[in-house]
């Protein structure tokens, strides 16, 4: 037992270290691959063959083998939103070593149901993880973009044009925003129409506010008028929308922690029983009437969570 839990313990961390790699590898060397694609070296000599194939990193090459094309279909446009130097393929194969490990690790465990706890355990805490990342990501986005509009508006009277002064935002502002503002900048200077560069700014950054001020934005292009303070008004909206929005966070925390707290409770309790008595604990797996009481729990939890996240939320 010892031993199957030594080498599991093994497996994560390689495949953690693997991960971690491959990402720091694209962080750091971003440009340059980038730039290798469009170089002489890069291209197709007449033969149709590349005169140097580059190598694939190990971790890559055995997470886009053994991911599901449609989870990588899913996750691709996720981890673009996210800002997370990984593909789809990647991210999915990551998830089905996840479940395989999980279910594994709960196999030794607790048997056939600690194995199906385990994948599906192993298959929900990934994109769990990441949705988070998305959220905080978007988040913040959000609440730098009055900053923004404020900035560009500025810009625009200084007698800076609207490519100057997303330039100038990018620059001196703090990311997100900045990136999303360099890459849509960036686009625009490769050849990119402005309608198509923003449209792609808006399915980086899914929120109203960003659909609000593209629009706005195109519109101001194709009629004309002062953008300047057509920017300062959407600030201002947003700005009092923002302002709105803290207080129903306000409102609503005691209630979220009122739902963490009961929706962890009965896990913290099993984990407690099971090393204090696991006899008594034991009876939920090995006798039916106990699967019978363990699958309506989870069915009830689901459901008081989903409930009570309903209540909660609130669109301002």
């Amino acid at each position: 037992m010892l031993f199957f839990i030594s080498l599991l313990a093994a497996l994560v961390f390689a495949l953690l270290l693997a991960l971690v790699m491959r990402s720091w590898y694209s962080w750091r060397f971003s440009a340059s691959l980038r730039l290798a694609h469009y170089s002489l070296e890069g291209r197709k000599d007449s033969l149709g063959k590349n005169k140097e194939q580059p190598r694939k990193l190990l971790s890559r090459v055995v997470l886009a083998r053994f991911a599901p094309r449609r989870l990588a279909a899913y996750y691709a446009p996720i981890l673009e939103q996210a800002d997370i130097p990984l593909r789809g393929d990647e991210m999915a194969g990551a998830t089905f070593f996840a479940v395989v490990i999980a279910a594994l690790f709960g196999m030794f465990s607790m048997g056939i149901l600690g194995a199906l706890m385990g994948g599906i355990l192993g298959y929900l805490v990934p994109g769990f993880i990441l949705q988070k990342h998305l959220a905080r990501r978007m988040r913040a986005a959000e609440e730098q973009l009055e900053e923004f509009l404020s900035f560009v508006a500025n810009a625009m009277r200084a007698g800076s044009s609207l490519m100057q002064a997303m330039e100038l935002a990018g620059r001196d502002l703090a990311p997100p925003l900045s990136r999303e503002m360099r890459r849509a900048q960036r686009e625009m200077s490769l050849g990119v129409s402005m309608d198509d560069a923003w449209q792609r700014l808006v399915e980086r950054v899914p929120s109203g506010d960003m659909d609000l001020v593209a629009t706005a934005v195109l519109i101001q292009r194709q009629v004309g008028g002062d953008l300047a303070g057509i920017l300062d008004s959407i600030a201002a909206t947003i700005r009092e929308r923002q302002r709105m929005k803290a207080q129903v966070r306000t409102l609503t925390a005691q209630g979220k922690l009122s739902g963490i707290v009961i929706a962890s409770l009965p896990f913290v309790l099993f984990v407690l029983f099971s090393f204090i008595n696991p006899s008594y604990i034991r009876l939920l797996w090995t006798e039916p009437l106990g699967l019978l009481m363990l699958g309506m729990g989870l069915v009830s939890q689901i459901v008081g969570t989903v409930v009570i996240n309903r209540i909660i939320s609130i669109d301002v």
